[in-house]
């Protein structure tokens, strides 16, 4: 049922020939069903569709798998054993079973994991300096492998994890060659970034070669764009909207202007029967390069952290990750419920405060160091803090008995400092590209990701936009783009025209002798001696 390579479209028309990257693919009536697999830099999620019915137009059945608290993605985390460089433990399974082996400290058990984190892996793909033997570190940094080999195995748990969904779902014996594979990518990517993902691909035998037109490399926001159309956002022909993918690592930034939906209006699809309902043809056209940077909500964390080796004077928390890298993970677990937990009302009073228990990382550092008193390094920030008159105190501490406090009590005018640099970045290249030309009579702004779901970034944008375009935010922003990966694997000609990021021009002349004119001005201008 796979394999066979069809020109692109399958001879549909110019318009067919246009989209998708202008390569050969697999048509997705080749094969029984589309998986896309979304490698995030902080969370990973399948989905699939069955292709039959396409082809009638029939509108496709979207399923993506639930994990956790029914969250659609995992975390990108995973244990590889050093021995065998093969992949055993993958998100929350992964995560528990790396801090249950801190715990334990079987020495044996230890040098044989290595356990790695998304966010360094993502952002090692996004490296001017990638090459096939490129390692990546281990979240201790006590080891490495190389970076083909962590993205393969992670990519070949998502392959198991998109069959295991398609079969349990449509009750079919569906195999490998019988899928046309979507590959979620950033938008900032590079070329050879791609091409390096088709290779870990190729070892993660989803597909036998990298050349493989089974396998298709889709942008993220475009994905984002196509699923929002699918839903009660639905677009109007010549709307232009800007898309916002803002992940953990990266935000992806796409433009696109719509020019053809099949129904002008939500009122116009509800007429039509659930059983006659047929699937809007949506056409896009990018209006610009597709842009972005590494302004995730992890580098968030990052400026937290920053902050805790401040008050622990400890550079880089290279101490305590020495001591116990699991207190470290722990530590940005408490902040990850923070930093999700507030509002637009905290973030406009910076008026509070938030808590976070600091008991496993005093431990810690009691058994090392001389002294590990909260109150004394809160102490001694606020007077640093107070000489230089950064107005970034008012740190305090809260515990069951004085002198024996464990949480540290973080005033809201600081974290709001985490937030303001990476929210910055993010407004300062939106307002950037609202003076393009091409997006002129903006009308919509897509805010998608799982950055998009902070009441900041949201309070932030609406203000940068108000009067300007309007704000669009997906009921599940964290999901809209694996979903989209399955639309657009179905039919990549949505996105109907590109905008290449580099031209290379020839200037052709011709020798001095050969000039037909030499009377003619514009003859004279091309010759050469």
């Amino acid at each position: 049922m796979g394999g066979t390579k069809k020109t692109k479209g399958g001879g549909k028309g110019l318009e067919n020939f246009l989209g998708a990257f202008m390569e050969s693919y697999t048509a997705a009536e080749e094969k029984r069903v589309v998986i896309s697999l979304d490698f995030g830099s902080t969370h990973c999620g399948v989905a699939y569709a069955l292709t039959s019915g396409h082809e009638e137009g029939m509108k496709p059945i979207i399923k993506s798998k639930v994990y956790q608290k029914k969250y659609p993605k995992e975390p990108t985390c995973c244990i590889f054993r050093a021995s065998t460089e093969k992949l055993t433990h993958f998100g929350f399974k992964a995560k528990a079973e790396y801090l249950k082996r801190l715990e334990r400290q079987d020495e044996d058990e230890l040098d044989d994991t290595l356990y790695f984190e998304g966010r360094s892996i993502k952002m090692r793909l996004w490296d001017s300096s990638l090459r096939p033997d490129t390692t990546v570190q281990t979240v201790d940094s006590s080891g490495e492998l190389p970076l083909i080999t962590v993205v393969g195995g992670i990519l070949a748990h998502l392959k198991d994890d998109g069959l295991r969904l398609a079969t349990k779902g449509t009750q079919l014996e569906i195999e490998t060659n019988e899928v046309l594979w979507v590959i979620t990518v950033p938008s900032i990517w590079q070329e050879a970034d791609k091409q390096f993902m088709r290779k870990a691909a190729a070892l993660g035998k989803i597909i036998n070669d990298p050349a493989s037109s089974d396998l298709i490399l889709a942008l993220e926001p475009e994905c984002a764009v196509i699923a929002a159309e699918e839903t009660d956002k639905g677009f109007l022909t010549g709307d232009k909207v800007l898309t916002l993918d803002c992940g953990g690592g990266t935000v992806d930034i796409c433009c696109v202007e719509v020019t053809a939906t099949k129904f002008e209006t939500r009122e116009d699809n509800k007429t039509v029967s659930e059983e006659e309902r047929k699937r809007p043809t949506l056409r896009l056209r990018q209006l610009i390069e597709p842009t972005g940077g590494n302004w995730g909500s992890t580098y968030i964390d990052q400026n937290f952290l920053t902050f805790v080796s401040y008050l622990l004077e400890d550079p880089r928390l290279e101490r305590l990750r020495r001591y116990n890298p699991g207190a470290v993970l722990e530590l940005l677990e408490e902040f990850e419920a923070v930093k999700t937990s507030i509002t637009e009302k905290d973030y406009v009073s910076m008026e509070g405060s938030k808590v976070i228990n600091f008991a496993e990382i005093l431990d810690t550092l009691a058994k090392h160091d001389r002294e590990a008193n909260l109150n004394k390094y809160v102490e001694d920030y606020n007077r640093k803090c107070e000489q230089k008159g950064n107005g970034l105190g008012g740190v305090g501490t809260v515990g069951r008995n004085k002198g024996e406090e464990t949480n540290l009590v973080i005033p809201m005018t600081l974290i709001r400092t985490f937030f303001y640099s990476v929210v910055k970045k993010i407004l300062d290249e939106v307002e950037s590209l609202l003076l393009k030309d091409e997006l002129e009579d903006l009308s919509h702004v897509l805010l998608v990701g799982g950055f998009a779901e902070s009441d900041v970034l949201q309070h932030e944008l609406s203000n940068r936009l108000r009067g300007r375009a309007k704000l669009l935010l997906p009921r599940k922003p964290a999901r809209v783009v694996q979903r989209g990966a399955v639309e657009y694997g179905l039919d990549p000609a949505i996105i109907s025209t590109r905008r290449a990021r580099q031209t290379i021009g020839v200037k052709v002349t011709m020798h001095a002798e050969d000039v037909p004119d030499p009377e003619n001005e514009e003859h004279e201008k091309h010759k050469f001696f």
